[in-house]
């Protein structure tokens, strides 16, 4: 059980270092000096759009790729707690997760700063360090960074909870990720992810924004969470792939699904095992299955 938790926390990590390397690679030829494609594209509404399809294309293949499988695919410490508080993985992973993404984002800037050079830190690319468009407040961003995450997690837990719908979990989570880029990109700078702007800020040396875009997400996952923990229809996975992940173990609830083609579920106890001479909870009204209603 520890190595499969280990290997989670590592797909945290490597994942996190891919994205953060993509964004920095992404700024470099979009901001950069001597890049045709910066000269080629010179305003800024065409460049948000081409970071929002890159970021979010590669949102989607880290979700389904193995590092994905093994983890659930957040890459995003905001993502991780909203999961973890609608009960889709534990305390313990939740921590170790968001270790893992902070850590990934100082990985994935040096890496690149390793791999492109000094244009990494030309004042153009900055790290890829994100900031709000000219007039913006720290409280105005802290703001729009909560609600564009609440938006997103809310879009996807939307899928997740829906069996027919899951499947698509990735497609949905990359497509909202493009376009929260593109229209944050315009505004409040387009990061709701606390690990997206970790690593560049701090190596950049910018620190004004520094804490509303870690703590702007999270106040949305707490938000998001606190208003959908009690009317979810059934409990919620943790993987963003419509899956549950291969190496992490969920909170111990029994997911409604799974009741249809295991007969044996209709008898299983959903609140775990039972100490002797314990009597089984009485059924909730209006509970999908014999137990008490999942939060």
């Amino acid at each position: 059980m520890g190595r499969r938790h280990a290997r989670a926390w590592f797909s945290e990590f490597a994942g996190t270092t891919v994205l953060l390397f993509t964004a920095v690679l992404v700024s470099r030829w979009l901001f950069g000096p001597h890049s045709e494609l910066a000269s080629a594209v010179t305003g800024l509404p065409g460049r948000m759009a081409i970071t929002g399809l890159a970021i979010g294309a590669v949102i989607g293949l880290l979700i389904i790729s193995p590092f994905g499988s093994s983890s659930g695919g957040h890459f995003n410490p905001a993502v991780t707690v909203t999961l973890w508080l609608l009960s889709g993985l534990t305390g313990r992973d939740a921590v170790a997760f968001i270790a893992a993404q902070l850590a990934g984002s100082l990985a994935g800037v040096m890496l690149a700063r390793a791999v492109l050079g000094a244009v990494v830190a030309n004042p153009a690319v900055g790290y890829a360090a994100i900031q709000p468009a000219a007039g913006w407040s720290g409280s105005a961003v802290f703001a729009v960074e909560a609600i564009s995450l609440a938006v997103l997690m809310a879009w996807v837990v939307a899928f997740l909870v829906r069996p027919a719908l899951e499947r698509w979990t990735p497609a949905v989570c990359a497509s909202g990720v493009a376009v929260l880029i593109f229209a944050g990109g315009l505004s409040s700078g387009g990061s709701f992810n606390p690990a997206r702007q970790f690593g560049p800020l701090l190596l950049a040396g910018q620190f004004s924004y520094l804490w509303a875009y870690l703590l702007g997400p999270m106040s949305g996952a707490i938000i998001l969470a606190a208003l959908a923990s009690k009317r979810l229809p059934q409990p919620i996975t943790c993987g963003l792939c419509g899956l549950p992940p291969r190496d992490v173990a969920p909170k111990p609830l029994m997911p409604v699904g799974n009741i249809a083609g295991n007969p044996a579920a209709l008898t299983a106890d959903p609140t775990g095992p039972r100490r002797p001479g314990q009597r089984m909870p009485r059924p909730t009204p209006g509970s999908r299955h014999g137990g008490p209603r999942a939060a």
